[in-house]
């Protein structure tokens, strides 16, 4: 009898008991043949990228949309085509590259890769009415190749999928240990387009839309583009404090110009105050100097650099008497505080972040905290006088409702960027245009352009690829020499299919059996596992403006992070790297991986 209760103890701590049933009934299901036939046909990761952006985009799942994204993986080379098989039965797509295809060709974001395999996390995506993509096995058979397809729903007992790979697929079910032990053989990999309703972060973000390197700050509700990444150290901002937007907030912001100057600063102290001195550049006449509120607003800024100590008179003589008051820095917009002590009138364990008026903004929710992406980001603990004397006050609460605006009207706040030339980038050249528009004539002459339908039939054309051809054909005379100059054309293209694969970037991270490996890295990306293996490319890993990954060994006893140390770790790369432990980026906790073959901007 006790062993009898035993097993059925087990049996209910195994399988977790979800909230509630959800199923997403607005994702439509289309299977991947066609296009393409049966035989071969290699689009679960194609279909699966269309049936996810259908969800969110005016687009229909169908035929169509398929081709046009496997012309996409063709013209971006993520793809060739197949021996003997049909063009558009495609060819196997890893799921980095459908990430690709979501971000570059759709413009969705942001798109999160993960290695998670709990129930919990697909339900907390589907509840926010983001399907996921799934990589699992044909026929959900961990013996059989893999296979891509789309979590639509959970229930007590089973997980809903849209399975490409049948004609019949839509709103398949499976058994909770089916499912799972067909995911584990991809180490739970999944993709989703982790959508959010936010539209708005504080003055002072660092901003970055998932899928594009560019890096911008917010000032006065308007994106600033920080150039390059030199720029961005010259100003001494932290590559961890940027936030992955979604395109639709970015829309939201006005353009306001380009960052393309790199500041000159001397760093001086008098009597335990410490004092920056910046101008454009070291020739500049002009400059200001701005006093820091405290030894914690100094060390935030992370400036590099001596700092020279210096008599009231000669602090006078060779900066107050020169350059403009700048005015106080406070703690550096963008940091998150979490101070150790009951705060009044908001109680103890809350996190702030700093807007660029250098106050401090509490959240309404731990979800909406989340939500913006603030979760990723560094946390600086900071203690009672230091916080007082760091911060000119407290701002209103960051609410839900307030996430969810587009425009935030502002003054400039501690510390304002000059732009010398930002009237250039709104010059309204667009606006001179619409007088031709105006003229609708040649627009009521669309009937001869109703003739462009038998170019439609170009794609018989694309079959015959032989369009290699034509040019030989120019030279009829010599019909013999054609030949040979078509054979080696083909032989030319495989080449540049091999490049590619230096910007493949494969790392695993080894750690005792005790421990748990973990490996972050882009804007996202996370690989979780014993070992943890990443997978992914240059243009991904240098969304955070550098070529370094963080990973860390983790303990699973008695709970998961309950200690970690990564000199446990054993890290393997397929490009060559560096270790730094302390981490040049973090100093405390993680440990860092720094790729020495490229750059992330050259």
């Amino acid at each position: 009898m006790k062993r009898f209760l035993l097993s059925v103890f087990i049996l209910f701590w195994c399988w977790p008991v979800l909230a509630n049933d959800v199923l997403l009934e607005n994702v439509t299901f289309k299977s991947q043949s066609p296009p393409g036939d049966w035989d071969d046909n290699m689009n679960c990761g194609p279909t699966s990228a269309v049936m996810l952006a259908s969800t969110y985009l005016e687009i229909d799942a169908d035929e169509d949309e398929i081709k046009i994204v496997i012309d996409w993986l063709y013209d971006n080379e993520y793809i060739q085509p197949q021996l003997d098989a049909e063009y558009y039965d495609g060819n196997s797509t890893s799921i980095t590259q459908i990430a690709n295809v979501l971000t570059g060709k759709y413009k969705l974001g942001p798109v999160v890769k993960k290695n998670i395999g709990q129930l919990s996390y697909l339900q907390a995506k589907l509840e926010k009415d983001n399907p996921v993509m799934v990589a699992v096995n044909v026929q959900m058979d961990p013996t059989k190749m893999g296979h891509f397809m789309v979590v639509v729903g959970l229930t007590e007992d089973n997980v809903v999928v849209h399975d490409p790979g049948k004609t019949q697929g839509s709103f398949n079910s499976y058994s909770y240990a089916t499912f799972l032990a067909s995911w584990k053989t991809s180490n739970y990999a999944s993709l989703v387009v982790d959508t959010s309703k936010v539209t708005w972060h504080p003055d002072g973000s660092l901003v970055q839309v998932i899928g594009n390197a560019k890096v911008y700050i917010l000032i006065d509700s308007k994106t600033y583009w920080i150039k390059n990444e030199a720029v961005f150290n010259a100003h001494n901002y932290d590559w961890q404090k940027i936030i992955s937007i979604s395109q639709k907030e970015f829309n939201c912001y006005e353009y306001g110009g380009e960052i393309d100057w790199q500041p000159y600063r001397e760093l001086f102290k008098v009597d335990d105050i410490y004092y920056l001195m910046e101008k454009q550049t070291f020739d500049s006449n002009g400059g200001s100097v701005y006093q820091f509120a405290s030894e914690a607003s100094f060390n935030s800024w992370n400036i590099s650099g001596a700092v020279v100590e210096l008599s009231v008179n000669q602090a006078n003589e060779q900066y107050f008497s020169i350059y403009a008051n700048g005015g106080p820095l406070y703690i550096r917009h963008g940091t998150l505080l979490k101070p150790t002590f009951n705060v009044p009138a908001y109680g103890e364990g809350l996190t702030f972040v700093v807007d660029n008026q250098g106050t401090l903004r509490n959240f309404e929710s731990w979800d909406l905290f989340e939500q913006m992406g603030y979760d990723k980001l560094p946390v600086t603990l900071i203690g009672d006088p230091e916080l007082l004397e760091s911060i000119p006050g407290f701002d209103e609460m960051i609410t839900v409702d307030m996430s969810k605006q587009c425009q935030n009207p502002g003054e400039y706040g501690q510390y304002s960027i000059t732009i010398d030339e930002p009237e250039p980038e709104v010059e309204p050249e667009p606006e001179v245009e619409p007088e031709p528009e105006v003229e609708p004539e040649p627009e009521v002459e669309p009937e001869p352009e109703v003739e462009p339908e038998p170019e439609v039939e170009p794609e018989p054309e694309v079959e015959p690829e032989p369009e290699v051809e034509p040019e030989p054909e120019v030279e009829p005379e010599p019909e013999v020499e054609p030949e040979p100059e078509v054979e080696p054309e083909p032989e030319v293209e495989p080449e540049p299919e091999v490049e590619p694969e230096p910007f493949e970037i494969v790392c695993t991270v080894s750690c005792p059996s005790n421990m748990k490996a973990f490996i972050w890295y882009g804007s996202t990306g996370e690989s979780i596992g014993s070992p943890a293996v990443m997978q992914t490319t240059k243009q991904e890993l240098c969304l955070r403006g550098q070529p370094w990954i963080d990973f860390n060994c983790a303990c699973k006893y008695p709970k998961l992070w309950s200690c970690f140390d990564p000199t446990e770790a054993e890290v393997l790369c397929s490009h060559n790297f560096e270790i730094e432990i302390p981490g040049l980026i973090d100093s405390v906790g993680e440990g860092e991986a720094w790729f020495t073959e490229f750059m992330c901007f050259e």
